[in-house]
């Protein structure tokens, strides 16, 4: 189409982005953004570490002066400003201030899927060791999310749950994002792992896990503990769990309801384990995402 103002032309950008990045784009824009629970700025000095540990939730480590040592599982990086760490949900994994490094400066965030699914939330990306293309802009944003929250907790999660879209679609125009489901995962255990997603609020037995894998219970056990890192016990309890938050979040069902709904033998049950992982009760968690 010829312009109505004369010397001027439109530029499609067609060439912009290759097939396969449209479609990653695509997939990752479709996604919910994740729940944030947390997000805060944290000023360490000589002595700081966290020691080796496991926690419930995704956890994002993103620094912003000085260097950090972080070891997830068998990868281990150093960071400098810009760097990030994207630990998944119960996998093994510690930082310090890197030798030689006497203070930092570091963001952390603390997040949980609100769409359930077979792999961890950064199961996309070819590493869990990232640099943010602009920094500085990043980090800018994060600072109005952390200031946000003192006057409104749940616009800043909102706020800050868009920016963590960024990090993919910045791993996806440097070619390091694979998509979800490609991680080339034990396909038994992918079977495994998606039964589970389907079938979380039933009555589940590891022996019905194990058959979709093709696999004798004991066996199973073994092979499911070394690709998770979890039980499958556990992995279904926390499945549960989740298929809760997303219940609470999304609804005004009491807390029997959302137990019923969620798979759990009884409300005294649910309401222990939420506590337990959550370390608050569900009507706590709910009025605090609210």
């Amino acid at each position: 189409m010829e312009s109505l103002y004369g010397n001027e032309w439109k530029d499609r950008l067609e060439d912009r982005l290759t097939p396969e990045q449209a479609a990653a784009l695509a997939e990752v824009l479709a996604a919910p953004d994740p729940l944030v629970l947390n997000i805060s700025q944290w000023h360490c000095t000589t002595g700081w570490q966290v020691p080796p540990r496991r926690i419930g939730d995704s956890l994002i480590l993103i620094v912003k002066s000085g260097r950090v040592q972080v070891r997830i599982e068998d990868g281990e990086a150093i960071l400098e400003s810009g760097g990030c760490a994207l630990i998944p949900e119960n996998a093994l994994h510690c930082y310090e201030l890197a030798p030689g490094c006497e203070a930092c400066t570091n963001y952390v965030l603390h997040l949980l899927p609100l769409q359930l699914q077979a792999e961890h939330l950064f199961s996309g990306f070819s590493s869990l060791f990232r640099k943010l293309r602009h920094p500085e802009a990043f980090f800018e944003q994060l600072e109005l999310g952390i200031a946000l929250r003192n006057s409104s907790r749940q616009r800043s999660a909102a706020f800050v749950g868009s920016l963590i879209r960024i990090l993919e679609r910045e791993a996806i125009l440097a070619g390091e994002f694979r998509g979800r489901g490609e991680g080339g995962i034990d396909p038994r255990i992918g079977r495994a792992l998606e039964f589970i997603y389907r079938n979380h609020t039933a009555a589940l037995s590891v022996a019905d896990i194990a058959a979709t894998a093709g696999l004798k219970e004991v066996q199973f056990r073994r092979v499911f503990l070394r690709v998770t890192g979890m039980t499958p016990a556990v992995y279904l309890h926390r499945q549960r769990l989740l298929h809760a938050v997303r219940l609470l979040l999304r609804g005004s069902a009491g807390v029997r309801e959302i137990a019923e709904q969620s798979g759990f033998q009884s409300a005294s049950y649910f309401c222990s384990s939420f506590r337990k992982f959550y370390r608050v009760s569900p009507e706590e968690f709910r009025r605090a995402h609210l």
